[in-house]
């Protein structure tokens, strides 16, 4: 059976959205959205509930997809979050809190649904759709895929080999908790930690910054589109905030470049597409200021560039990676 007839159910498990697919001959179908189980969408449950939640919302989903393709041998799942080799999800942040669960999820599935499953951070299989896209891949040496959404995070790789940097270590690319401010009272990310990444430009680290300096209420997403209307129309307030993210994604990208030599950068997730240039200028200014040694400010200019709405890379990506890894286990 070739790579592309294989029948693979991929699943991109978001802090918000929780998506699924079929992948066959290389298309999508059968896909499905709905939220996911987290702390915030359960108020008051208990990490290893929101767990089981979880595994109950696959596995039902595989039932459903079995009866209507028998032909299903491969689960993919990509998780918000550090997994091991075993298939066990460590912890996720943006669903369970500061929990360090080192939860079984791949063994689980294949345990109540019969089917093979991989499990990996949720980057990998984006990672992969976008380095296979020459429209976004072309000409990069070391390529990053940098997603600011509910949480933030990356990955990096080969475009060439499609060798993943680092692929091994559980939290690479895990750049949200990379800690951007000591203070002892900077501001609390969902791990539990301060001062990190994510707790300054992540949808739902901004949607707080904003609550607590403007009158802006209701969910994550209600707040970021007021505060994102307003920022339009030219507010003062909404304009400092920009630039205060810009400067604290700079900073990190800056890093990144300097120590590992990424040449290119493709922005995704919810928050990221939402603001889209509003966002990437800034940015782009700011790493002009902060200096960046080797390279010219014309490379600068061209270094980010905004990935594609929609669930087709994650939902394509999670299952080619799934197969890429099921493929390699078995030595193929």
């Amino acid at each position: 059976m070739s790579e592309q007839s294989r029948a693979v159910l991929a699943f991109d498990i978001g802090g918000t959205s929780f998506r699924s697919a079929l992948f066959q001959n290389g298309e999508l179908s059968l896909e499905r959205k709905v939220s996911s189980p987290s702390f915030t969408s359960v108020p008051g449950a208990e990490a290893t509930d929101l767990a089981e939640m979880l595994l109950k919302e696959i596995v039902g989903v595989i039932a459903d997809v079995s009866e209507s393709v028998p032909s299903l041998s491969l689960i993919g799942v990509s998780v918000p979050g550090p997994t091991d080799n075993k298939g066990c999800l460590l912890c996720a942040p943006p669903l369970w809190g500061d929990a360090q669960l080192n939860y079984p999820l791949a063994a689980r599935i294949k345990e109540e649904s019969g089917i093979e499953a991989i499990l990996f951070n949720d980057l990998y299989g984006s990672t992969l759709w976008y380095a296979r896209n020459p429209n976004y891949a072309e000409g990069s040496e070391l390529f990053c895929l940098f997603t600011i959404s509910t949480g933030v995070g990356c990955k990096i790789i080969e475009p060439n080999s499609g060798l993943f940097v680092a692929e091994s270590n559980p939290f690479a690319g895990e750049v949200g908790h990379m800690v951007i401010d000591p203070a002892p009272n900077a501001l609390l990310c969902d791990c539990g930690g301060r001062g990190h990444l994510s707790s300054y430009i992540s949808g739902r680290g901004v949607a707080s910054t904003v609550r607590e300096r403007t009158r802006y209420r209701g969910s994550d997403e209600e707040v970021l589109k007021q505060w994102i209307s307003a920022l339009d129309e030219g507010g003062n307030a909404e304009r400092q905030l920009i630039d205060e993210m810009a400067l604290k994604f700079a900073q990190a990208l800056q890093f990144l470049i300097v120590v590992v030599g990424i040449d290119r950068v493709v922005l995704v997730g919810g928050l990221a597409l939402a603001l889209g240039e509003r966002l990437i200028l800034p940015t782009l200014t700011k790493l002009k200021q902060l200096g960046i040694l080797g390279m010219e400010d014309e490379a600068i200019k061209n270094l980010i560039c905004l990935g594609t709405g929609g669930d087709k890379p994650a939902l394509e990506g999670t299952a080619l990676y799934a197969l890429e890894r099921a493929n390699r286990s078995r030595g193929v």
